[in-house]
C-alpha cells in the first residue's frame, strides 16, 4: 500500500475546532455568528469528509491512506466513512436544534446567551470526534476518546437541573473509570511491543499489527481484557452501562441524539482499531466478545420492557443494539466487520431519527411519560410517520436498513459456529420489534391517558420535522437499495483487517 504524507488529517480535526472556537469567543448574539458558523463548520467538514469518501473509494479496496503528524494521524478508508456518517448526523441534528433550543429560550428556562456555549461544545465535540477518527496513536487515541467525554458531559448538563448535573456526574466518573481501564491496557501494550519495534512507532497501530502475534500470551489476554473494559464502558455494554440511560434521558433531545447516534459509536470505533488485531492470533477472544455483547442485547431489550420514560427505552434499546455491533467487530472475520460496521451505520441513521421523535414529542406535549401520551398520530402524523419508521427499522423488519446488517451478523455468527449467539441475537431481534410496537400503540394509536396533554398536542414545526424525514428516508432508501454503501463498506473493512498485518 502506498502511503502518502497528507494536510488532509489537520484539516478535518481543525475545520469543526476553529468554529468551536469562533462560536465562543463572538456567538453571543443570535444569527450568523452563532447559529451561522455552527452551520457553516458543519458543512465545510461534511464536504471535506465526502471528498475523503470519494478520494477512497477511487483507490479501491482499501488502498486509501494518508497520514500526519510522524504517521501518529491517519485517514483511511474507515475514518473517512467514520467521518462522513458523524457529519451528516451532526449536521441534521444541528438543523433541528435550532428551533428545539430556541423553544427552551421562548419558555424562559435559558438565556438566550447560553445557547453560545450549547453551540461551541457541539462544534467542540465534532472536533474530538475527528481527532479520534485520525489518530493512529495509542495513546492519542485515548485522550481523544477523553476529551469527548468533557464536552459531552456539560451538554449532558445543560439545562442545569439536579437531574441532569446527576446524570453528567455519574457520566464523567463511570467513563473516565473506565476508559482508565483502556490506558492500561495501552500501556501494557506498549511495553510489549517495544522490544520489537522501536521508537515512537511502538504506540502506532498499523506497527502494532505486525507484532501481536510475538507478544507474550499473558500480556496479550491482560491487554484486551482491560481494553474491552474501556471501550464498552464508553459504548455502553453491560455490565459496563450503568452511566448511558440517566445521560441519555437527562440530556436535551438533541444531545440524546448526539450520545446514542454518535457519542457511543466512539467507543465501537476504539474497539474495533484496537481489540480486533488480537483476535486472529487468540480465537477466544471473539467467543468472549460476543458472550459480552450478547449478554447486553438480550438484558438491555428485556430491561427496555420496564422503562415508562421514553428516553430511557431508547437508551436500554441502544445499549441493546450496539451489542450487534461489537459481537460483529469482536469476530474479526471478513463478514464480522462488514456486518459489524453496516449495522454500526444503520443503527447510528435510526437512533438519531428515534431521538429527534422522542424531542419532537416533548416539544410538543411537555412529557417522555408513556403512560401520559395516547392517541398522537392524529395530532402528530409526521412524527408518528417517523417513529415507526425508526421503530420498524430497528427492529430488524423487511425493507428497512438493519434488516440487511442483522441478517449479515447472523451468518457471519453461524460462519464460526457460534449458534448460540445466532439463536441470542435473532431472538433479541424480536423483543426489539416487540418494545417498539407496544410503546409506539400506547404513544399513537392507544386511547388518550391525559386530555391535558393530548389537546395541547401538535404537529412539530417544519424545521423540526425535515431532518426527521431525511432520516426516515435514508432507512428506507439502504433497505430497499443496500447496495449503495456495499463499495465503502467493503473499504472500510479491508482497512481494519489490514491493521492485522500493519502498513
Amino acid at each position: 500500500m502506498d502511503v502518502k504524507t497528507s494536510l488532509y488529517p489537520y484539516v478535518l480535526f481543525l475545520l469543526p475546532a476553529c468554529g468551536a472556537i469562533w462560536v465562543a469567543l463572538f456567538g453571543k448574539e443570535k444569527g450568523l455568528l452563532r447559529e451561522g458558523v455552527s452551520f457553516a463548520a458543519v458543512v465545510l467538514t461534511l464536504v471535506f469528509s465526502v471528498h475523503l469518501v470519494w478520494r477512497s473509494l477511487a483507490a479501491g479496496r482499501g488502498a486509501f491512506m494518508v497520514t500526519a503528524f510522524f504517521r501518529n494521524m491517519l485517514i483511511d478508508s474507515f475514518s473517512a466513512m467514520m467521518a462522513l456518517l458523524f457529519n451528516v448526523m451532526l449536521l441534521l441534528i444541528l438543523l433541528y436544534s435550532f428551533r428545539y433550543m430556541k423553544s427552551h429560550v421562548d419558555s424562559g428556562q435559558i438565556r438566550d446567551g447560553r445557547l453560545r456555549w450549547f453551540y461551541s461544545l457541539v462544534m467542540a465535540f465534532n472536533a474530538t470526534m475527528m481527532l479520534t477518527v485520525i489518530s493512529n496513536n495509542l495513546i492519542m487515541l485515548y485522550i481523544s476518546v477523553e476529551a469527548s467525554t468533557l464536552s459531552t458531559a456539560l451538554l449532558v448538563c445543560f439545562f442545569r437541573d439536579r437531574r441532569g448535573l446527576e446524570a453528567a456526574y455519574k457520566y464523567i466518573v463511570l467513563i473516565v473509570v473506565g476508559i482508565a481501564f483502556a490506558l492500561m491496557g495501552c500501556v501494557l501494550l506498549y511495553a510489549s511491543v517495544v522490544p520489537h519495534i522501536t521508537g515512537h512507532n511502538a504506540l502506532l497501530l498499523t506497527e502494532i499489527g505486525k507484532v501481536v502475534a510475538i507478544i507474550p500470551k499473558n500480556i496479550a489476554v491482560l491487554s484486551v481484557a482491560c481494553l474491552m473494559i474501556g471501550f464498552s464502558t464508553k459504548g455502553g455494554l453491560i455490565p459496563f452501562h450503568f452511566w448511558l440511560p440517566d445521560a441519555h434521558a437527562e440530556a436535551p433531545a438533541p444531545v440524546s441524539a448526539m450520545l446514542s447516534g454518535l457519542i457511543i459509536k466512539i467507543g465501537a470505533y476504539a474497539f474495533a482499531r484496537t481489540v480486533t488485531i488480537f483476535t486472529p492470533t487468540y480465537p477466544a477472544v471473539a467467543v468472549y466478545v460476543a458472550a459480552v455483547a450478547c449478554l447486553s442485547m438480550v438484558i438491555a431489550a428485556l430491561l427496555s420492557f420496564a422503562q415508562d420514560d421514553l428516553k430511557r427505552l431508547l437508551a436500554f434499546s441502544s445499549i441493546s443494539q450496539l451489542g450487534y455491533v461489537f459481537g460483529g467487530f469482536g469476530l474479526a472475520t471478513y463478514l464480522g466487520i462488514y456486518g459489524g460496521l453496516f449495522h454500526l451505520l444503520n443503527h447510528t441513521i435510526l437512533k438519531t431519527l428515534l431521538f429527534l421523535c422522542a424531542g419532537a414529542l416533548i416539544y410538543a406535549t411537555g412529557t417522555r411519560s408513556i403512560r401520559e401520551l395516547g392517541g398522537l398520530s392524529r395530532k402528530m402524523p409526521i412524527t408518528a410517520l417517523c417513529f415507526f419508521v425508526g421503530a420498524l427499522g430497528i427492529g430488524g423488519m423487511p425493507l428497512f436498513n438493519s434488516f440487511h446488517s442483522k441478517f449479515v451478523l447472523f451468518a457471519a455468527f453461524a460462519e464460526q459456529k457460534l449458534w448460540w449467539a445466532v439463536a441470542i441475537s435473532v431472538g433479541t431481534g424480536v423483543l426489539t420489534v416487540a418494545v417498539f410496537v407496544w410503546a409506539g400503540y400506547r404513544i399513537f394509536w392507544g386511547e388518550p391517558a391525559s386530555d391535558r396533554v393530548f389537546h395541547s398536542a401538535r404537529e412539530i414545526p417544519l424545521a423540526m420535522a425535515i431532518p426527521m424525514l431525511v432520516l426516515a428516508a435514508l432507512a428506507v432508501f439502504i433497505g430497499v437499495y443496500p447496495q449503495a454503501l456495499y463499495p465503502l463498506l467493503d473499504n472500510a473493512t479491508q482497512c481494519i483487517m489490514h491493521t492485522w498485518k500493519g502498513v
